[in-house]
């Protein structure tokens, strides 16, 4: 998984190299942090607008 500074997050497949955008946004601002849970199929991110959300990596749904 990739964060980029306009809020999309990328995973990329490490077999192929390709990668596909799987989440557009924060609210506004840069993204700032992204961790995958270790054992969950969850990931968290942090912006600048002051928020860390978690969401769902199946469906890119945020949980909280």
């Amino acid at each position: 998984m990739v964060g980029t500074k306009s809020n999309e997050i990328i995973i990329i497949n490490e077999k192929t190299g390709q990668g596909q955008a799987i989440m557009q946004g924060h609210s506004e601002g840069e993204l700032w942090g992204l961790a995958v849970h270790p054992s969950l199929s969850q990931y968290a991110t942090a912006s600048d607008d002051g928020t860390l959300r978690i969401w769902d990596l199946k469906t890119s749904v945020r949980t909280t």
